[in-house]
Parts: C-alpha cells; structure tokens; sequence
C-alpha cells in the first residue's frame, strides 16, 4: 500500500518533472498500475469543484491526506508447500554455484 508520501511523489514527478509512468514505477519501486491509479485519482480531484476539494469529508480530501484503501477480504490464503519449499531450495543452491564461479572467471 502506498503511503501519503509517496502519493505526492508521484503526483510531482509526474506533472513537474514530466516523468512518464514507467519511470515513476522504477524510481519509487512500485508497479505501473498504482502509478497510473493514482495519478488518475488526482485528476479526478482537480476536477471536483474548489468546494468539495476542501470538504474534509470528501473521498478525494480523504485520499490526499490517508492514501488509498485496499480491501483484502477477498483473498485466500495462501500455503507454502513441501513442493515449493524444495524449488526454493534448488534455486539458492543453483544461484549460489552461479556466484562461485561467477567468482572464480
């Protein structure tokens, strides 16, 4: 979940640096959708007329200043298995044999 801050980030890397989406996402270590949802997000609030902008119960007020809302109710669980803990395993031991010999060239 994004916070407040990083909220604004993308909204001042986007309109006053002029960074594209793809570029805000690599910057800040997020993924493009949220990027994109958010700057969709404060278009609609500068939309909004000047009233309902400084409304404190207004859903966009409320975003700007606690960030967005995820609902999480809907996922399942998930479990880690005795198969997936032993791909796990295979892996770190192949990549730890790739850094070896990485260090030996």
């Amino acid at each position: 979940m994004l916070d407040v801050e990083s909220n604004h980030q993308i909204i001042l890397l986007y309109f006053r640096e002029g960074l594209s989406i793809r570029k805000i996402a690599k910057k800040l270590h997020v993924c493009r959708k949220a990027v994109k949802d958010r700057i969709v997000e404060y278009e609609q609030f500068k939309s909004e007329p000047v009233k309902e902008q400084l409304d404190p119960k207004s859903s966009k007020s409320k975003y700007l200043t606690q960030g967005p809302v995820y609902d999480s109710s809907k996922r399942g669980k998930r479990r880690l298995t005795a198969e997936i803990t032993d791909i796990i395993a295979t892996c770190l031991e192949e990549n730890e044999t790739k850094r070896l010999q990485a260090k030996l060239v």
